[in-house]
């Protein structure tokens, strides 16, 4: 693994991180994130026993799903119209890398998640929220990722 591809795999991650970060926050949705899980934000706060173990659990599944998508992209240039790259089947291979990232998260995040929703009871709204985070979050890296790989 090269000096750049650690970089592209940081910067994926960190874009991850930091949208998490607005998106559950009171800047978009952490109002109506914390109505939907029926939460305050004093009782998150109380439930919050390590806040360094939390972020940095989060900070590294971030980077477990920036690998995954590095991974796949890779995989689909290699595969790609007779060993043409995906990129070149599209304006931009930031493009081609954000479209792989959509397509990741709804067939494996919305796919699984939506069973649980629907077995656990949580509200749909819950889960349409969740998953707008992941389709957005899974296309910046996939548009990272695409830019770098070509």
């Amino acid at each position: 693994m090269t000096g750049s591809t650690i970089l592209v795999l940081l910067a994926g991650t960190l874009a991850l991180y930091a949208l998490g970060a607005v998106w559950y926050s009171k800047l978009l949705f952490g109002n109506l994130w914390m109505s939907l899980i029926g939460k305050t934000e004093a009782q998150l706060k109380a439930n919050m026993t390590n806040p360094a173990l939390a972020y940095g659990v989060t900070f590294i599944s971030g980077l477990v799903t920036t690998i995954g998508i590095y991974a796949a992209i890779k995989g689909v240039n290699a595969m790609a119209c007779v060993n043409q790259p995906c990129h070149s089947m599209l304006p931009s291979s930031a493009i081609c890398g954000g479209l792989i990232g959509i397509f990741l998260a709804i067939t494996l995040i919305g796919s699984t998640s939506l069973g649980m929703t629907l077995w656990e009871g949580r509200p749909f709204r819950l889960y349409l929220l969740n998953l707008a985070y992941h389709v957005t979050g899974f296309a910046i890296v996939g548009a990272i990722i695409g830019a770098y790989v070509h």
